[in-house]
């Protein structure tokens, strides 16, 4: 959803200097985990169907805020330089919440920003929290960054939009392959998610989920999930998993998947099923996890 800024100081003259700092913030459609999926599919390989699940609820929770500042930089700054642009005040259509967004140049190849919000019922810009900041390096070859989302400050302004209350903290790099590197929650309680995805569409995404794995669809296990998928969709799944039906021993799941995201193998390590040479990556992961 981000749009870099498309206003001209005339008719065939080169873009206004706000357009390389909107251009350095982090979009939504850069960060998004993206796990190979077809309207085909019949009935996918379970460890492939939780990690769809999981990518999508993860993208979901980065979005809302992405979308904001995307939202935001569409409309011209109500001040600008070289180094510099503010947006807003801004009050979305129907939002409970004024916002404002401050980009800096602060290198040559580094932009922080800072998006903050205020309930729009006050003119005060004492009021305004900051919920979202972060730092981009925009240079080339080393297009990266990190930010952190306080997700209470931005469920206080718009409950709907925000539902979650959580902290979010991410790191990413863009060039030469995709890193996005998240944590969610805080403390003890925090999740960690680790995906990686090169320029051909090959993926790899670790994670931590607490949802069906084993035996009886009402028992609900926790699991280390890391799955890995080539660009033409065939991947492997490999998860710790512990709990519900896996008991307090637990246990180690494989399954692989072909390009429809049917089941060719599985195996828990004492029963298997399927032909272990349909593997697309042969190889357990179980010590990564």
């Amino acid at each position: 959803m981000r749009t870099a800024l498309l206003l001209l100081v005339c008719a065939g003259c080169s873009a206004t200097p706000e357009r390389a700092l909107v251009a350095a913030l982090p979009a939504r459609s850069q960060l998004h985990v993206e796990v190979p999926a077809t309207a085909d599919a019949g009935t996918p390989a379970m460890l492939y169907e939780v990690t769809r699940q999981t990518s999508t609820q993860l993208n979901g929770v980065v979005d809302s805020v992405l979308d904001l500042v995307g939202d935001i930089t569409s409309h011209p700054p109500t001040n600008a330089s070289a180094d510099g642009a503010e947006w807003g005040p801004f009050t979305p259509p129907l939002s409970p919440a004024t916002y404002r967004l401050i980009v800096r140049r602060v290198a040559p190849d580094s932009v922080q920003y800072h998006l903050d919000g205020r309930p729009k019922d006050t003119s005060d810009d004492a009021a305004f929290q900051p919920f979202l900041a972060g730092v981009s390096k925009d240079g080339a070859g080393a297009r990266a960054g990190q930010f952190t989302v306080d997700a209470g400050i931005a469920h206080a302004l718009d409950p709907a939009a925000n539902p979650g209350t959580g902290g979010v903290q991410a790191s990413y790099q863009l060039e030469p392959a995709m890193a996005v590197r998240l944590q969610l929650g805080d403390g003890a309680v925090a999740a960690n998610y680790r995906y990686d995805q090169l320029p051909d569409g090959s993926g790899d995404f670790r994670f931590a989920t607490h949802t069906n794995l084993a035996g009886d669809a009402t028992q609900l296990e926790d699991g280390l999930v890391r799955t890995r998928w080539l660009p033409s969709g065939a991947g492997r799944g490999d998860a710790h998993v512990r709990g519900g039906d896996a008991g307090a021993t637990g246990m180690d799941l494989s399954e692989c998947w072909d390009t429809t995201f049917s089941r060719t193998f599985v195996t828990d390590g004492t029963n298997a099923g399927g032909d272990p040479a349909s593997c697309a990556f042969p190889d357990a992961v179980f010590a990564d996890l």
